[in-house]
């Protein structure tokens, strides 16, 4: 339904990855279109709004890269004498639950609610 192809465009865009660099992520942005694509309200033509829907695809997946980045941290160290300056990079830097929210929330008129919380045995939550 969701053009994968503007899907993984886009997310190149927002991740700033391409080439070789992008191949490896081009899987969650297949996962990320078939995530919002689950969640389409029947009455909705994915064609009337492709660019909306692919745009939230799109920032899906770069949160989820942004998390799966910031589980494995970078970190950069050099030496001057006895002076170590340490540049560490995680996804503290970069807001990924913000990103997918903003993105999602464009998309929000188009999409059904996300699942609620699962209710235990006796069904109250």
């Amino acid at each position: 339904m969701l053009e994968l192809k503007r899907v993984i465009s886009l997310f190149s865009l927002f991740c700033d990855l391409e080439g070789a660099a992008l191949e490896p992520w081009e899987g969650i942005c297949g996962a990320a279109a078939a995530y919002v694509e689950a969640r389409l309200r029947p009455e909705v033509d994915p064609a009337a709004h492709m660019d909306t829907l692919c745009a939230a695809a799109a920032g899906v997946a770069c949160a989820d890269y942004l998390t799966v980045q910031a589980a494995g941290g970078r970190s950069e160290e050099i030496r001057v004498g006895d002076i170590t300056l340490k540049d560490r990079q995680t996804a503290g830097n970069a807001d990924a639950g913000g990103i997918r929210a903003y993105f999602l929330g464009r998309a929000a008129h188009l999409l059904a609610p996300e699942c609620p919380a699962l209710i235990p045995a006796g069904g109250k939550p």
